[in-house]
């Protein structure tokens, strides 16, 4: 969002606790999917088999190194005159008596003026709207990225395979 912003002529400033790409998003399976499922018959059919199709192979779709592809967004906003602070967390935000956003304080010590923060703090999110006063649900759930080497036979493709059952 952020590169966005600042390719429309917005003053942008990312503040990271860590470096860009490397919370969550470093450890998600970043599947580039279909919005819109029923554009194609066949492939609302797959979603509609669910569970009886054992492997669903989709051609048209990729993934894509989150860490990587956010470490070279956030680069090309800097490029372009956003400010990039990291290693520093976000410890408050002031907002005014009409509860607009005002100022945002940070680990170093120093203070930001602002009248707009995007909250893209991951698991912490809930913490950041916190200190507004604002309750943002967030749930945790359990997952597996596994990450192969395979010199014989290269993966090429995401492939989505539901939990084995046992019929018994």
């Amino acid at each position: 969002m952020g590169w966005n912003l600042v390719r429309r002529g917005a003053e942008v400033v990312f503040i990271d606790a860590g470096q860009p790409g490397e919370g969550v998003t470093n450890w998600s399976f970043s599947w580039v999917n279909a919005s819109n499922k029923t554009a194609r018959k066949s492939y609302f059919d797959l979603n509609v088999a669910g569970d009886e199709v054992p492997v669903a192979f989709y051609p048209d779709e990729a993934w894509v190194h989150g860490r990587h592809l956010v470490g070279r967004l956030v680069g090309q906003a800097v490029a372009s005159g956003a400010e990039h602070r990291s290693g520093t967390a976000v410890c408050d935000i002031g907002t005014g008596a009409d509860g607009s956003i005002r100022t945002v304080a940070l680990s170093d010590g120093s203070c930001l003026d602002v009248n707009i923060v995007v909250n893209a703090a991951g698991p912490s999110a809930s913490h950041i709207a916190g200190l507004i006063a604002r309750h943002l649900p967030m749930r945790r759930e359990p997952g597996v990225v596994t990450r192969i080497r395979c010199a014989q036979v290269p993966v090429h493709r995401a492939m989505h395979a539901p939990a084995h059952r046992d019929p018994s």
